[in-house]
């Protein structure tokens, strides 16, 4: 009479094996993304590589640790650092403190989100998010890559050429609507 329960398996959006276990991806938010661990990786790699998220993750201390937990440092130039995971489940060095989106190349701009348990609007912890879609205003807050404030010499030089691009792209991008409306 009833039907049998089938077992639905997730396929990779990528590969399309389906002897591999697919899942949704996404630390606190969906990604929207099908993608078995090998295919993940690859593209969480690559979002990391663009996004300059290469760092490290810090030590779990574990339950029975005593011990107390030195703030991160850069590994260039020493500096305070403040490593935190990304949605896609890599780490990234940022700046200790928030800046104005003005003073801060866009390919550094990052927001540091809450992440609550579903449902509830507890914080158990958060997650680096690139700014990306809708522009913050030029007085906004956002927190900067720890290579924004950098005292290395090639994260200066990067800095430089990122601030460079931003320039560049202004002009590149079309005029606003407002000059072309009649009165």
């Amino acid at each position: 009479m009833g039907g049998g329960r089938t077992e639905q398996r997730h396929v990779c959006g990528d590969c399309g094996d389906p002897s591999r276990p697919a899942q949704m991806r996404g630390v606190a938010f969906p990604l929207e993304v099908m993608r078995c661990d090998p295919c993940w990786n690859r593209v969480a790699n690559e979002m990391a590589d663009l996004d300059g998220a290469t760092a490290l993750p810090r030590p779990d201390p574990g339950p029975e640790s005593f011990e107390p937990i030195e703030p991160d440092e850069c590994p260039k130039c020493g500096m305070e650092v403040r490593t935190v995971l990304t949605n896609y489940e890599r780490w990234v060095h940022l700046a200790t403190r928030s800046m104005r989106a003005k003073e801060v190349p866009r390919r550094y701009w990052w927001r540091i989100e809450p992440t609550r348990p579903g449902g509830t609007t507890y914080v158990v912890g958060s997650i680096a998010v690139r700014v990306g879609g809708i522009d913050p205003l030029p007085d906004d807050l956002v927190m900067p890559a720890h290579t924004v404030v950098c005292a290395d010499l090639d994260a200066i030089g990067e800095v430089r050429r990122a601030r460079l691009a931003d320039v560049e792209r202004q002009y590149r991008l079309p005029p606003s609507v407002e000059e072309f409306e009649d009165e």
